[in-house]
């Protein structure tokens, strides 16, 4: 009969797949500031970490097979996390492809709102390393963390979309900019709710008793 895979098992894997895609955003961040073209290296890796993650709920759900019911809770609650981390690397990949428009294809955003762009990355890398960090030590403070970060972050993409609205309106950014700029927010309030998802999910994976309503 089919055992529950370690607990350890679990955390390594979840706490790998963050560490490699925040450090690919951090040097993505850096490209950008630094109006770099993206590492390619970095793309292939995020596809790869794409169908790494698809492999590995794959074979969760050939593990459900056999157990009894009553093991499988935790099982389900981690294939869960794995399909939110699967979207949160698919934005990323997203993200570091609408940057790598902005910096391989001759556009550029005005001085603030490539600013924000890197305001907004930087506080969305802070997220993922914060997250990564509750995973490996279990500490629910580090997940409080990252509710609280998230919630500045989704405050930033609000008054960072005030901002943008009152350039476009000032004729101070031209409509394929405009674009690009809506496209980055886009992504980085999607990647918050994932994340904050992701931090509910581990919440009741890990037992710490506390539901994911009193969570963000």
């Amino acid at each position: 009969m089919p055992h529950e895979p370690p607990l350890q098992e679990q955390t390594d894997e979840i706490g790998a797949i963050i560490d490699r895609v925040a450090a690919i955003l951090g040097r993505g961040r850096d490209a950008f500031f630094r109006r770099k073209a993206l590492p390619a290296d970095d793309l292939k890796e995020l596809h790869d970490l794409i169908e790494e993650i698809a492999f590995t709920a794959v074979r969760e759900d050939e593990r459900v097979i056999g157990m009894p019911v009553r093991s499988r809770s935790r099982l389900f609650r981690y294939q869960s996390i794995l399909t939110h981390l699967h979207v949160v690397v698919a934005t990323i990949l997203s993200l570091m492809e609408a940057l790598y428009e902005q910096t391989g294809k001759g556009m550029s955003l005005c001085e603030k709102a490539a600013e924000q762009t890197d305001s907004l990355c930087t506080q969305q890398e802070m997220i993922l390393c914060t997250l990564a960090e509750a995973v490996r030590t279990g500490h629910e403070s580090h997940l409080h963390a990252v509710c609280r970060v998230c919630r500045e972050l989704l405050r930033s993409c609000q008054k960072s979309a005030t901002d943008h609205e009152r350039r476009v309106a000032g004729g101070l950014c031209p409509p394929n900019e405009a674009l690009l700029f809506l496209t980055i927010l886009d992504r980085i309030r999607s990647l918050v709710h994932h994340e904050r998802e992701t931090v509910r999910l581990l919440i009741r994976w890990r037992g710490t008793g506390r539901t994911p309503a009193e969570v963000g």
